[in-house]
């Protein structure tokens, strides 16, 4: 998983909201922005270890961690960085 999309897309459809508690909409909007706001990380974390584990794009099993999620807004900043350097 590469993306805050990729983690949003992990989830069967409407499990990560109910979770969070919040409506499908919203996860399509972050979906579309590629952003999951921080606050609901935790969040994020909790329902992926209800699952045990999440599948990615790739067919790989991998964790939903709080550490990914920090290399997946690294590498978002990282690349904003440089896009806005060029």
């Amino acid at each position: 998983m590469k993306t805050f999309s990729d983690v949003i897309d992990a989830f069967p459809d409407g499990v990560l909201a109910d979770h969070l508690k919040v409506p499908r909409g919203r996860l399509a909007v972050w979906k579309h922005r590629d952003k999951i706001p921080d606050e609901y990380w935790d969040g994020v974390v909790v329902a992926a270890r209800a699952q045990e584990a999440v599948e990615g794009s790739d067919g790989a099993t991998k964790p939903i961690t709080a550490e990914l999620l920090t290399k997946i807004s690294a590498a978002k900043a990282a690349a904003k960085a440089a896009e806005k350097a060029a």
